[in-house]
C-alpha cells in the first residue's frame, strides 16, 4: 500500500505559535474536557480558527484548557489519544465530554516507508528514495535486520508471489526478487519514458497510469533485457489502482472508472468490454476480486455518518455484479484481513482503524488522533503502521 504522509502546514504551525504566544490574556476564556465518567482529561487539544486566527490549546491536569477569545467566531474540535474527536459549533466557556475508544493503539517502534511484506515474521518496507528495510518485530519492540538501497525515487509498488515491482519518479520501472528477503535481486529494470505511476503487470505486458492526476494509461511489451515498447496510449485516464485479471485489465481511477475494463487478449489493441461512471463516488480500491467503490467525501465537519459504500464481483471483469453494500464512520483506504478496514475518520483527517466486514460494515475501534492523509502504511493485524511507525491495538 503506498504511503502519502501530510502533516500541518509551516504556516498553520506558526500561527498557532503566534496565538498561543502573543494572545492577550484578557480576552481569553476556558473549557474543561471530561470523560464519560466526568474525570478530567489532561492533554486533550482544542484546535480552531482559520488561516492566521488558527490555535491549539492543551488542556492541563485539570482538564482546563486556555482558547483565545477570536475562537468563539470559528468551529473547533477536541483530539486526544484513544478518544474519538469531538465537533464544536462554536466554543464557549463551559464542559465538554469526549469518548474513548473501544480499544487503543500502542506505539512499538519507527518504521522507515510502507510494508511490501507483513507477515509473521518479517515487515519489508520500502521508502520514496529507495530504501529497503526489513524487521522482526513482536508486541514489545521492532528491530531493523537488514537495510539496502534500491532505485531512487520509488512511487507505486506491486507484489506479484515473491517478485516486487514498482515505478520510479522518471527511471522507468524496476522488478527484484525477494526470494531471499534480506538480499532483494536485481531482475530487470524496464526502461519506460516518462513519469509512470500505478503499474500492473502480467507475462512480458506491463501496464503504467500517470503520476498524478489525469494522463495517458500505457501499456508496453518489454524483453529480458528490459527493452520496452509501447503498444498502445489511451488518453485522459485517472488510475487510483489497476490490475490484471485473465485476458482484462481493469482501471479503477476517480467517477469515470468504476470500473473500466479493457480485453488485453491483443494488448497492442485493448477493447473496452465495460465501463462504468458514478458521481456519487469518489474513487475505489480493489482488495483480490472485490471493487470497493468509495463515496464522495463529505467535508462538512459534525455532518452525519456514515458513508455507504458499494462493492461488485469483478471475478468476471467484463461484467462486474454488484455484490452489495456496507456502512463505515471513515473514509477507507483499505481492507485488512476481512475483518479489519483503515480510513479517515469523519471529517477530522485522523486515521481510524475499524473493525467488521463487507456484510455488516466498520465501526472505529481505534483513532491515530494527528493531522494526517494518508499516512497508512500496512497492516497485519492486531498491528498497523501508521505514520511509519508500527502500533499495535489492543482493549483500551
Amino acid at each position: 500500500m503506498q504511503k502519502v504522509f501530510t502533516r500541518l502546514s509551516l504556516v498553520l504551525t506558526v500561527a498557532i505559535m503566534l496565538t498561543l504566544c502573543c494572545t492577550d490574556e484578557g480576552g481569553n476564556f476556558e473549557v474543561k474536557v471530561i470523560d464519560p465518567d466526568s474525570m478530567p482529561v489532561q492533554g486533550a487539544w482544542i484546535e480552531g480558527g482559520f488561516d492566521w486566527d488558527m490555535y491549539r490549546s492543551y488542556t492541563d491536569s485539570n482538564g482546563v484548557a486556555i482558547i483565545p477569545d477570536h475562537g468563539r467566531n470559528y468551529s473547533a474540535n477536541i483530539f486526544k489519544e484513544n478518544f474519538l474527536p469531538r465537533y464544536i459549533e462554536s466554543p464557549s466557556p463551559g464542559t465538554y465530554g469526549i469518548d474513548p475508544t473501544e480499544q487503543r493503539l500502542r506505539l512499538i517502534g519507527d518504521i522507515l516507508g510502507s510494508a511490501v511484506v507483513f507477515d509473521t515474521d518479517y515487515i519489508v518496507a520500502v521508502s520514496y528514495d529507495g530504501a529497503y528495510s526489513v524487521y522482526t518485530y513482536t508486541d514489545q519492540s521492532i528491530t531493523l535486520v537488514s537495510s539496502v538501497i534500491l532505485a531512487d525515487g520509488a512511487r507505486k509498488f506491486k507484489r506479484y508471489g515473491d517478485i516486487l515491482w514498482f515505478s520510479t519518479f522518471d527511471n522507468g520501472v524496476f522488478a527484484y526478487s525477494l526470494e531471499n528477503i534480506l538480499q532483494p535481486q536485481l531482475l530487470i529494470h524496464v526502461d519506460i519514458s516518462g513519469y509512470p505511476g500505478v503499474l500492473a503487470v502480467k507475462d512480458s505486458i506491463i501496464a503504467v497510469g500517470p503520476q498524478y492526476g489525469l494522463g495517458d494509461l500505457r501499456i508496453f511489451s518489454f524483453d529480458n533485457a528490459g527493452h520496452a515498447q509501447q503498444l498502445i496510449g489511451i488518453s485522459q485516464f485517472v488510475v487510483d489502482a489497476m490490475e490484471f485479471i485473465g485476458n482484462y485489465l481493469v482501471v479503477v481511477g476517480g467517477q469515470a472508472s468504476l470500473p473500466t475494463v479493457l480485453d488485453v487478449s491483443n494488448p497492442a489493441q485493448p477493447v473496452l468490454v465495460y465501463s462504468h461512471y458514478d458521481a456519487s463516488a469518489y474513487s475505489g480500491f480493489i482488495k483480490d476480486s472485490m471493487l470497493i467503490i468509495v463515496p464522495e467525501r463529505q467535508w462538512d465537519e459534525g455532518s452525519f455518518w456514515p458513508y455507504t459504500y458499494r462493492w461488485y464481483d469483478i471475478s468476471y471483469p467484463a461484467n462486474p455484479s454488484f455484490g452489495g453494500s456496507f456502512t463505515a464512520d471513515s473514509w477507507l483506504y483499505d481492507l485488512v484481513d476481512g475483518d479489519y478496514a483503515v480510513g479517515l475518520y469523519g471529517s477530522y483527517f485522523v486515521a481510524s482503524i475499524l473493525a467488521g466486514d463487507h456484510a455488516n460494515g466498520f465501526s472505529t475501534i481505534a483513532i491515530y488522533p494527528w493531522h494526517a492523509l494518508g499516512e497508512y502504511g500496512g497492516g497485519n493485524p492486531p498491528y498497523f503502521i501508521i505514520a511509519e511507525r508500527l502500533w499495535v491495538i489492543e482493549p483500551n
